[in-house]
């Protein structure tokens, strides 16, 4: 199972929530109010399955929002599902530190040592928030 720290995953959200605008505003705010979504439903109800499907939503509106593959990944149960979204927001965005980082208790999870390895020393090159 996937073991993160709430406040690592919080801070990633909080962080998506405030990123700025672009040509895309209209598809950017949708996304937005979707990672407000997930964590409101997993900080006031502990509904993480709420807050999976807030980041699926914020996905199919912004099918390269890499935060919310990561963030959705942090939080999946299922080590295969959780792998297969932190592959996708590293794929988006190859320098974000704290997609390896999770990626990495993943694999660690899964009995890829070779692998946590690699990818907790990639987190750490490019400055991940434990």
């Amino acid at each position: 199972m996937v073991r993160i720290a709430l406040s690592v995953a919080v801070g990633c959200v909080l962080a998506a929530c405030v990123l700025g605008c672009g040509k895309e505003e209209a598809a950017e705010s949708k996304t937005k109010k979707y990672h407000e979504e997930a964590v409101m439903r997993l900080l006031l109800k502990k509904d993480k399955k709420g807050a999976i499907a807030a980041y699926t939503k914020a996905i199919k509106a912004d099918p390269k929002d890499a935060v919310a593959y990561a963030n959705r990944g942090a939080l999946q149960g299922d080590n295969k599902r959780a792998l297969a979204d932190l592959n996708k927001a590293i794929e988006l965005d190859p320098k974000y530190a704290n997609a390896y980082s999770n990626r990495a208790k993943v694999r660690k999870d899964m009995g890829d040592a070779a692998g946590a390895k690699a990818d907790a020393a990639k987190a750490e090159e490019l400055g991940s928030k434990k």
